[in-house]
């Protein structure tokens, strides 16, 4: 019988008191998952996609972020060119309305900034807050917050590659594998358009 990895038993505690799963997760038992813990949408996507996709090599006009089923895909004049499958923040459902509410965002944006020297291993900036999250902020009297990213694994990381990559862990950014994120950050320009749908 496989033990429970420290991530998940951590990830249930805090963030689901009482010991509740999330709804998206799925009655099948496989890979790192424990043989009484249910494998996520990420954990099934990832296996069901792995080696069937070619590494990313050609530049990227826009991107689209399905919150729901944990995709983001990458498009070259419309046409797909890669689809990565991606963690969220912890709270991942809704559009975020403040800081420090663990939401991703949710709306148009576009990619305003790259790092080879964050915390986690690259990043591509998202231009949240837009004129929208604003002006929802200013009425409610809320902080937006903002720093959101597209990034790889922490650079010390604290759990397994896989507990990350099949789990919902940020603080609001996109994460997706370090192989992942230097495609994006080599073939994904500064001011390219990123639609985020719930």
């Amino acid at each position: 019988m496989l033990q429970k990895s420290t991530f998940s038993q951590a990830f249930k505690r805090i963030i689901f008191p009482g010991g509740l799963v999330l709804a998206c997760l799925l009655a099948l038992s496989c890979g790192a998952a424990g043989a009484d813990e249910k494998p996520t949408v990420q954990q099934l996507k990832r296996q069901a996609l792995r080696g069937r996709q070619p590494a990313l090599r050609v530049a990227v006009d826009s991107l689209v972020v399905c919150k729901s089923k944990r995709e983001m895909t990458a498009f070259r004049h419309g046409i797909r060119v890669k689809t990565y499958i991606i963690s969220l923040g912890t709270a991942p459902e809704g559009k975020k309305r403040m800081r420090n509410d663990n939401r991703t965002p949710e709306g148009l944006y576009t990619i305003n900034g790259k790092n080879a020297a964050s915390s986690y291993h690259r990043n591509l900036g998202i231009s949240y807050p837009n004129a929208a999250d604003r002006r929802y902020a200013r009425a409610q009297g809320l902080d937006t917050g903002g720093d959101i990213k597209i990034h790889g694994l922490p650079n010390q990381p604290r759990y397994s590659t896989e507990d990350y990559l099949y789990h919902d862990w940020t603080w609001g950014c996109i994460a997706v594998a370090n192989e992942e994120v230097e495609e994006l950050y080599r073939y994904v320009a500064v001011g390219t358009p990123i639609l985020i749908l719930p």
